[in-house]
């Protein structure tokens, strides 16, 4: 049954092709599968990348990308990219490496090749790789031959001090948003990914063209620099026979890097395509002469990418490749166009900002630099980001690029002042009310997002009548600032005396921070708590209010692509045909289904009786496998063909017909209605 559409919803399915669909995808995996159109293939990596059991969805995806049809070729070489990606980024197998052969992706087939050589690499992209031209070779033993004097030729290497791939490749980072290509319920994290591509000399194919040579009778280039040691070692295997490799190079954990994006990765933050060989410093130094001669060099042309050679360098470190693609890259990021690159560079271009940009220039490209090429952690970038703000007397934006006193009060300051692009987080909140840096409380936990909105909404209307600093009474503490550490700076001095607010131990706003708290908590929780009220105002209405708000727009606001009306509507229309075709093969009689549950006797005398009572079987079922072992959840619905929001819309839709509110959210019952949940199960 065929489909047009490329990205289809179910509704865009007609029950043919729904039917057709959902035989399709259950015989992945068995001799009946066969290759379907694209929309189907869409439709069920959609269905995979939103599915929370990573087990199943690993082993499902695997097999879909290594299908193969009866003559060998893969139904869905484009979808081993997708597949390596999850098993990545989610820490499951990888696919088998037999497949990875015939992926257009040459990147992702030569990092495992070079890595660790196997010898199950068809002869046809040995060739392909090498760049030799003529017919495909049909020696049958060319594989294992070609993989054993790989590894040979890497044990000579590595007494040499380097290995196969570090001679013949270079890495290459990708940073990326995975699946972005599929609908899926939660936009996925940006994760950066090291892989390796052959060097520009083409040596590579000059390596694998010597090999096949040797092989096949010939003999390779003697200028190729490894002819002769390649020759000695097809000598010796040709003496003692060819032992074939059965290693597969995926589960090396050095095969592929990856990490996401914004997570910790050393003192100074990511190194963007970290080296070994790269030092830490240079130990020359910059003059201020140096930087206003280079910082206006303009590119000629594009340039590749040469490793700077140093986490700090200075111009004179760069050789005239590496210069040139400094100058380019520099001039791309300045455009908005931000190549990846390496901390070097990066921490040359801090020294230029720094020293050559007005405040607030030096301000704004200093923070599309961390937003581009920085992280969470105490990185180099957000401290100079840091230090600029609070020495120039800017506006600081986020304290947890580096943590201690003056920052957070900092911080503080700002969003009391109502600054937009500061979100509360827990951290905050607990320092707002002691001032200790590690302050725990036991009680609920209250709703930040409303919370947050309640206090700037509270802050604001105090600061319309006073001013909050007259009402809070923190503290003046004046200190000195070392600024811009670990780097050349020259336009100033190198110690600021800095000036701010204390407000951690404020006891005015730790008392207050501390009562709408505790309100918060127990209004989310039971829709009351002890009232109070601050500088004259009613704030126990105010974050009431945000609470209620948040609540209506959470049911709304629901961000999935994948329209879960329309799920629920293809999927009774499957039933529908389902039941029409049992209905034709099965003698005329009363059928009973779940989906129309027998009438019970009983009288139902309360609005949970009433509520049970219109339960199906299957829907009774679910209530009690997540009330006891959520993890059964999802094999469960798989198993009768349902999804979790269609379930629990249903259930929900018959709570509030008889109990007047939900009682399930996101796979777990609403706590409020746990005990209830369980009695009415027993």
């Amino acid at each position: 049954m065929g489909i047009t559409l490329k990205y289809p919803t179910y509704s865009d399915l007609t029950p043919d092709q729904l039917n057709y669909y959902t035989y399709w995808k259950n015989t992945l995996g068995t001799n009946e599968f066969r290759k379907a159109a694209d929309g189907y293939v869409w439709l069920f990596v959609c269905e995979l990348l939103n599915d929370p059991d990573t087990g199943y969805v690993s082993e499902r995806l695997n097999t879909l990308a290594t299908s193969e049809a009866s003559d060998g070729s893969p139904h869905y070489p484009e979808l081993l990219g997708t597949a390596v990606t999850y098993a990545t980024v989610r820490g499951t197998p990888f696919p088998r490496y037999a497949g990875w052969m015939y992926s257009p992706e040459r990147r992702f087939v030569l990092s495992p090749l070079l890595a660790s050589p196997v010898s199950d690499i068809p002869a046809s992209v040995l060739q392909d790789l090498a760049g030799a031209a003529g017919p495909v070779l049909k020696d049958p033993e060319l594989p294992a031959k070609t993989g054993s004097m790989l590894r040979e030729l890497d044990r000579k290497l590595s007494t040499m001090g380097t290995d196969l791939r570090s001679e013949f490749m270079v890495p290459v980072k990708q940073s990326c948003r995975p699946f972005r290509d599929y609908a899926l319920v939660d936009e996925p994290e940006p994760v950066e990914m090291i892989v390796w591509e052959p060097k520009p000399t083409g040596e590579l194919g000059d390596l694998l063209s010597a090999v096949i040579s040797l092989i096949s009778g010939g003999k390779p280039d003697p200028k190729f620099r490894y002819a002769e040691e390649l020759s000695r070692i097809f000598k010796r295997l040709s003496a003692s026979g060819f032992v074939p490799g059965t290693e597969d190079p995926l589960t090396k954990p050095e095969v592929f890097h990856c990490r996401r994006l914004g997570t910790p990765c050393g003192a100074f933050g990511p190194s963007r395509l970290c080296d070994p060989t790269v030092q830490a410093r240079s130990g020359k130094s910059i003059t201020l002469g140096e930087i206003l001669t280079f910082a206006d060099s303009k590119p000629k042309m594009p340039e590749p990418f040469v490793l700077s050679g140093w986490e700090h360098p200075v111009y004179k470190d760069l050789s005239k490749g590496s210069f040139a693609y400094y100058v380019y890259w520099r001039d791309c990021f300045r455009k908005g166009r931000y190549l990846d690159t390496d901390n070097g560079y990066v921490n040359l271009l801090l020294t230029e900002i720094i020293n050559t940009e007005s405040p607030d220039d030096a301000r704004r490209d200093l923070e599309t630099l961390l937003g581009v090429y920085g992280d969470g952690s105490q990185n180099l970038i957000a401290l100079t980001l840091m230090d600029h703000t609070l020495c120039n007397r800017g506006r600081f934006t986020d304290y947890r690029s580096y943590d201690d006193r003056m920052v957070t009060n900092c911080w503080i300051d700002a969003f009391l002042h109502g600054d937009p692009s500061l979100e509360l987080d827990q951290t905050m909140l607990d320092r707002m009310r002691s001032g200790s840096f590690s302050v725990t409380y036991m009680e609920s936990a209250v709703p930040l997002r409303p919370f947050g909105k309640a206090l700037r909404k509270i802050f604001a209307e105090i600061s319309k009548k006073k001013d909050l600093r007259a009402l809070l009474n923190p503290r003046p503490v004046s200190a000195v600032r070392s600024v811009y550490v670990s780097l050349d700076y020259f336009r100033g001095k190198r110690e600021v005396r800095v000036e701010f607010d204390d407000y951690l131990g404020c006891r005015k706003l730790s008392t207050f921070i501390d009562k709408a708290v505790k309100f918060a908590s127990a209004y989310a929780k039971n829709g009351s708590g002890p009232a109070f009220s601050f500088a004259g105002l009613k704030c126990c209405d105010i974050i009431a209010g945000c609470i209620d708000e948040d609540r209506i727009s959470g049911r709304r606001d629901v961000h999935i692509r994948l329209d879960p009306e329309a799920v629920a509507a293809a999927e009774s229309d499957l039933r529908a045909v389902t039941e029409l075709m049992r209905t034709e093969e099965e003698p005329e009689e009363t059928q009973v289904t779940e989906e129309t549950p027998v009438q019970e006797t009983v009288t139902a005398s309360g609005p949970w009786e009433m509520f049970f009572a219109s339960l199906t079987g299957t829907e009774k079922e679910y209530i009690k496998i997540i009330s006891r072992e959520p993890a059964g959840a999802s094999a469960f619905l798989r198993s009768h063909s349902l999804t979790r929001i269609g379930m629990e819309d249903a259930i929900n839709n018959k709570a509030l017909d008889t109990v007047g509110d939900t009682v399930l959210e996101d796979g777990t019952v609403v706590e409020d209605y746990v005990e209830d949940m369980k009695k009415g199960l027993e």
